[in-house]
């Protein structure tokens, strides 16, 4: 569950990730697009104790598919689930050689090998992988490192073509319509030579070869190229004529030629017209009618040289887009990445991905600043970079990771032409990447916690990816440790409403978060997007409170995938929050001593901010333990003003040593107490107690005039944990110091200084 997930340490488990080319025999460090890789996770078990529920989630990463089959655990083949890599999505159990599922034995290791292919041309690719299990009876999740695999763009894949008409400044309205196929110029905007002249060019048809008289290109507002047979695949655009035939421009062809499948038309429905196509890195072309009405399939078969055509039917607006509708989108043009995805930019300029297996179809943002309607020609490079022409003469370059569009043409139009559509090769990684940090602060600014004090955690949440995360959830379970304080959450610095009194992101599930300005559940990359959950608790005294929150969002097939939110103030990656509570329950600025008077103890503490308490039980023993109640006093509850009292027992004046302490009672009837004064008649000069210590420090000063002192506790490392200043008068004196709770066990520096210097430097052991 979480909320107590945590870390083991490093001296009990070791677990690591590596990549191979396969195809290359390289490290995998780098690949091409068709390149095998080869992941090996090991997972070594250093501790004495067996590892139960070993469970490792690890999915395959965006720019590769996986080899089915390939999957091995120590050295045996695990069987694929459900089609699937087996560790994938839910995750599967591993287990050390001669051992059950899920347990890995002391001193023992388990190795987990499996390869993708990569289908990407452009970009990096990522991977980690994460283990959760049982080690002495508690729950922990620990993670890989990541490995990065960064490929060598094709060449041939950054060049754009694009469909223009007879002149710079045509239009549809012109009598040529869009015929014309060029390159374009990707820093200028401009277009290269007539590679095809669709009005005098030679026409065939593809089966018979059979010369066709006059043009096949009339109007073409979507073409898409195909790398493989260095075709540009077209179809007209006419809703209500006779169905247009699936058509190409052959490249390879001396001279240029367009060749048109009779009889096979893309679309036969002829009320839908098809102005976006585009290749995915599938292999296969895409077209999309002009409302989403029809997603149609294409490919030429190997064997026949004819095509095959399926038509999928509308696109399936995902649960996520709200009032955005792409079934009520227009114009606009496709373009694929490098994990078999599609992406549509419509004339609104809002940008949708396909996933054309199931046509589901998910919202991701508006380019901003938007370039003008119309915009039927996109393509993309294998960087990323996305190129928007259309009927006006500009072209626009889109950033993804920050959804802005800049014009490239610095506002010249010589050369520049309106299109009917743009096509290119590039599939680069296109994928978002969450990370997420968890820490806490105590609001009454100290860097330690006391029972009672309110904590406010705050969940940063930052997509490191490259575009624009779509259906993220957050969920956090409020620590049991802790009472969660009623409408206290906010995201964004908005607050948000608790739901029927749960804090809103408790809810089975979780709850959609965003970045501002972005629709619910839309992360945008780059730090200056993350988004900031707050939450507040209060704590009870004595406990180790242990946090954290599991961030999800769905993959491009609708699979869940998660990550854990991490502690950035410890080592390694997606560690639980965690701190320890004092004994003392919200007691600000507690200042508690004693002196010795003839023979009688008098006892001083001072309290800022005591409304919530309601009095004070003073405890005295003559060992440091086994107290008893000596005196009682009401607080006095002055506010911010502070409070201060003393005590004289008059009782307890026989005993050499005398111990004290308060318990502090609130309101609520809740109590706890305060650290322990020691009081002695012998001569003691300067004493410190106890030593090895584990909450408070005793202190013990016998003074020959009134001094100012300065405690100052510092770590092994000379780091400052502790420091207060406080007055005293000649005589002997006993001071608690409390010990941040955050502080860990190890070796400690008490240094004790007046006016004239250091009293006293002594070395501590901290329990």
């Amino acid at each position: 569950m979480l909320g107590v997930l945590c870390k083991v340490q490093a001296q009990t488990l070791n677990i690591s990730k590596s990549v191979a080319n396969i195809t290359t025999t390289g490290d995998g460090t780098t690949a091409s697009q068709s390149d095998v890789l080869q992941y090996t996770i090991i997972v070594n078990n250093l501790s004495a104790l067996n590892i139960t529920s070993a469970t490792v989630f690890d999915n395959i990463p965006a720019g590769a598919s996986y080899v089915a089959g390939s999957t091995t655990l120590n050295g045996i083949a695990a069987a694929d689930v459900g089609g699937a890599m087996p560790f994938a999505i839910t995750g599967g159990l591993i287990n050390s050689p001669s051992y059950g599922a899920g347990i890995l034995a002391p001193n023992a290791s388990a190795t987990i090998t499996f390869r993708v292919k990569v289908t990407a041309n452009g970009g990096s690719i990522s991977n980690y992988a994460t283990l959760q299990g049982i080690y002495s009876s508690a729950n922990f999740i620990q993670g890989t490192n990541t490995v990065f695999t960064n490929l060598t763009a094709d060449a041939g894949c950054s060049v754009v073509y694009q469909c223009t008409a007879i002149t710079p400044e045509g239009s549809p309205a012109d009598p040529l319509y869009y015929r014309f196929i060029k390159t374009l110029d990707k820093s200028n905007g401009q277009g290269g030579p007539i590679l095809y002249d669709g009005e005098n060019g030679p026409c065939f048809d593809a089966v018979s070869g059979a010369v066709i008289a006059g043009g096949l290109m009339d109007y073409v507002a979507a073409i898409a190229y195909d790398k493989t047979t260095n075709r540009i695949y077209f179809v007209n655009n006419y809703a209500t004529n006779p169905a247009q035939d699936l058509c190409y421009v052959d490249l390879n062809a001396s001279p240029v030629c367009a060749r048109k499948f009779t009889g096979y038309p893309l679309e036969p429905n002829v009320s839908y017209s098809i102005n976006r196509m585009a290749f995915a890195s599938d292999g296969l072309g895409y077209a999309v009618t002009s409302h989403g009405d029809d997603l149609i399939q294409f490919s030429v078969s190997t064997v026949t040289g004819l095509p095959v055509i399926t038509r999928l039917g509308p696109l399936i607006n995902d649960a996520t887009n709200g009032v955005n509708d792409v079934l009520g989108e227009t114009g606009g043009d496709l373009f694929g990445d490098g994990s078999g995805k599609l992406y549509l930019i419509a004339n609104s300029s809002k940008l949708y991905k396909i996933n054309p297996a199931t046509r589901v179809t998910t919202f991701l943002g508006g380019i901003n600043p938007s370039p003008a309607s119309s915009s039927n020609s996109i393509a993309i490079d294998p960087a990323g970079n996305v190129y928007i022409g259309g009927s006006y003469q500009d072209v626009y370059k889109v950033n993804l990771a920050t959804m802005g569009g800049t014009s490239i043409t610095g506002g010249a139009i010589s050369n520049v032409w309106t299109s009917g559509d743009f096509t290119s090769c590039g599939f680069p990684v296109l994928s978002p990447a969450l990370i997420a940090n968890k820490t806490y602060r105590n609001t009454r600014g100290v860097p330690f916690v006391v029972g009672g004090d309110t904590v406010e955690y705050s969940i940063e949440v930052t997509n490191t990816g490259n575009i624009n995360a779509p259906g993220v959830k957050l969920f956090d379970s409020v620590p049991s440790a802790t009472a969660y304080i009623p409408n206290s959450t906010a995201m964004n610095g908005i607050g948000i409403a608790d739901n029927s009194g749960v804090m809103p992101f408790a809810i089975a599930g979780g709850q959609y978060i965003n970045s501002t300005g972005e629709q619910s559940g839309i992360v945008k990359p780059g730090a200056g997007n993350k988004v900031v959950v707050t939450f507040r608790a209060k704590t009870i005294a004595d406990m180790y409170v242990c946090n954290q929150s599991r961030i999800t969002l769905l993959d491009g097939d609708g699979n869940t995938i998660f990550v854990n939110s991490d502690d950035p103030a410890q080592p390694g990656s997606q560690n639980a929050t965690c701190f320890y509570t004092s004994g003392v329950l919200a007691t600000n600025s507690l200042n508690f001593s004693g002196s010795l008077a003839n023979n009688q103890s008098l006892l001083k503490w001072t309290l800022q901010e005591d409304d919530n308490i309601a009095g004070y039980e003073l405890e005295y023993s003559e060992t440091p333990d086994h107290f008893k109640t000596t005196g009682k006093l009401t607080a006095r509850h002055n506010g911010n003003i502070g409070s201060d009292y003393q005590f004289a027992d008059k009782i307890n004046t026989t005993a050499d040593s005398r111990f004290y302490r308060l318990k502090i009672v609130q309101q609520n009837g809740r109590y706890t107490y305060s650290g322990i004064v020691f009081l002695s008649l012998k001569e003691v000069g300067m004493n410190v107690y106890p030593n090895p210590f584990h909450k408070e420090i005793n202190v013990q000063l016998q003074l020959k005039m009134a001094e100012q002192l300065r405690f100052r506790l510092v770590d092994f490392y000379g780091k400052e944990v502790y420091t207060s200043a406080q007055s005293f008068s000649a005589g002997y004196h006993s001071v608690s110091l409390n010990v941040p709770a955050g502080c860990r066990p190890g070796m400690y520096v008490l240094e004790v200084s007046g006016p004239k210097g250091r009293l006293l430097q002594q070395k501590l052991l901290k329990k």
